[in-house]
């Protein structure tokens, strides 16, 4: 990896990455984040989620709950199946990363 990190500041109860990605169609679609936190996933774990704009709802799928503070995390799934309910009408799905501020 580069080594070069976005810094987001959390304001409120969590710290948070929203993601977009536009392709041509619905094809399968791999999501990978790699970055660091000064808390641990131990006490306050980490998740990247797609968002479903059928059921208006994040869904979960990665998540690290074992790596200490300031250790480079790293996060990845693909989706493969129901591509209908992700993908809006110009062909962007939306992604985010999150974790607990408190």
């Amino acid at each position: 990896m580069n080594q070069i990190y976005v810094t987001t500041t959390s304001i409120g109860q969590y710290a948070m990455v929203l993601m977009k990605n536009q392709t041509t169609s619905q094809v399968p679609v791999t999501i990978s984040w790699v970055g660091k936190s000064n808390r641990s996933c131990v006490t306050s774990p980490i998740f990247l989620q797609i968002w479903n704009r059928i059921t208006l709802t994040w869904e979960d799928l990665d998540s690290d709950t074992t790596t200490p503070a300031g250790v480079e995390v790293v996060l990845s799934a693909t989706k493969v199946s129901n591509l209908g309910n992700y993908y809006d009408g110009s062909f962007i799905i939306a992604a985010r990363v999150y974790q607990q501020a408190l």
